[in-house]
């Protein structure tokens, strides 16, 4: 019995079928370590998004009952981007700070193009000396497509509010890219108690 080995073109074309083996896997792997770290990052958004909500609402629900007009304000957006602002005092930080002097935070997006931006918290004193405004507050939230806000009076939902009084319920929704080219949507309604049965 004779031994053979194997021929130049039989070697060559075993090593050309390893190759597109090869290759065909390394596609796989690489698109799939792509989709993982797209799916990362979403999730990382969206719970990036559920902890400002989470804040968001504490802070909200710490809103004082005041007899002088409450600083309490729901605007939309000049250009007709999707995002609101909103900006309202609390008393968050505990008893430890006086009533009249109770600090003013907003909840604005700053558009990083035309479809996106940032949500950002600014907080000011309500009396004395302002603080030197910062022109890049950081951002809490990044990749925003949406943030809208309604207010409940007791009767109707509306988007906006500049009433003398407190709503009864505020409810949010912050919409965040999910990479794919959509939206996901993280939203919590909260109750005032500052508002009572106003």
């Amino acid at each position: 019995m004779s031994r053979r080995g194997f021929t130049l073109l039989e070697t060559v074309v075993a090593l050309a079928c390893t190759a597109v083996v090869l290759a065909a896997l390394y596609g796989a792997v690489l698109r799939t370590a792509q989709a993982d770290q797209r799916t990362t990052a979403h999730a990382d958004r969206v719970a990036t998004a559920r902890g400002a909500l989470l804040v968001l609402a504490s802070e909200l629900e710490a809103v004082p009952a005041s007899d002088r007009t409450p600083e309490f304000r729901v605007s939309a957006a000049a250009d007709g981007a999707p995002w609101q602002s909103l900006r309202f005092v609390t008393g968050a930080r505990g008893p430890a700070v006086a009533a009249d002097d109770l600090p003013v935070v907003e909840y604005r997006v700053v558009p990083d193009n035309a479809s996106r931006g940032m949500l950002v918290r600014v907080e000011t004193p309500r009396l004395g000396a302002p603080a030197a405004p910062r022109d890049d507050p950081p951002p809490l939230v990044d990749a925003v497509r949406r943030l809208q806000v309604r207010c409940f009076d007791g009767r109707t939902w509306s988007s906006t509010w500049q009433a003398a009084a407190l709503p009864r319920a505020v409810e949010v929704a912050l919409g965040v890219d999910d990479g794919a080219g959509g939206v996901e949507e993280v939203a919590t309604t909260v109750t005032l108690p500052a508002a009572g049965g106003a």
